[in-house]
């Protein structure tokens, strides 16, 4: 499709989608799914993505960017689900015009890649984080090791660089099932403070953002 022909030089995996099939896959999507661009435009999701917390990811982000009308979303992923490959993913995804309806473009980024800028993200004034290790390194050198939920979380925060994160934002990145409620995620916010120093802040009937430096 030579209208989104430019996406094959950029070197992390792009697809398009409308509401309910494939419009597009770059070359690099094409190379992880092991699949020519003929077996994927025009496909209903479910034949081209076989695991269910990824089409669940899906059906949640149609809700979130068709009736909701937001344009854009970012997250992480511990997991790429899809392929059933361990890697860490950030997933941007936006809302774009396309032959007189709207598309969502996915694209996937991993975080190891030496393309991704942010492998060090400085951390309010308690030291560093690296997202890819899944730990904290504070000023006195002393490591804190992340669960996978808690780097997610802190990952998320982190990129909005002390801007309210709302609790939808939240909920969709950690939470593809749905099963994450207000509470729980305060439990876990509480964990994660205990961690470092009180970092993660309120702003109530919002969200949540990083205590600035």
């Amino acid at each position: 499709m030579t209208e989104f022909s430019a996406f094959n030089s950029f070197p992390y995996r792009i697809y398009i989608r409308d509401e309910n099939v494939t419009i597009y896959a770059n070359k690099a999507a094409l190379k992880v799914m092991h699949k020519s661009i003929d077996e994927v435009v025009g496909k209903d999701l479910d034949e081209i993505f076989s695991d269910l917390t990824y089409l669940e990811h899906i059906k949640r982000m149609k809700k979130y960017f068709f009736i909701d009308g937001n344009k854009s979303f970012s997250s992480m992923k511990e997991l790429n689900r899809c392929f059933n490959k361990p890697e860490m993913l950030q997933i941007v995804e936006y809302l774009e015009d396309y032959n007189d309806k709207k598309v969502i473009i996915s694209i996937l980024i991993s975080i190891d890649d030496d393309n991704y800028p942010d492998k060090v993200l400085p951390l309010s004034n308690i030291g560093h984080y690296e997202s890819a290790s899944r730990k904290v390194i504070l000023e006195d050198n002393k490591i804190i090791k992340l669960t996978s939920l808690e780097n997610s979380l802190l990952f998320l925060l982190s990129k909005k660089k002390s801007r309210v994160v709302s609790y939808e934002e939240i909920f969709l990145s950690l939470d593809p099932f749905n099963k994450m409620t207000k509470v729980t995620l305060k439990s876990l916010i509480f964990r994660l403070n205990k961690k470092l120093c009180n970092i993660i802040k309120c702003e109530s009937m919002q969200g949540y953002y990083l205590k600035k430096a």
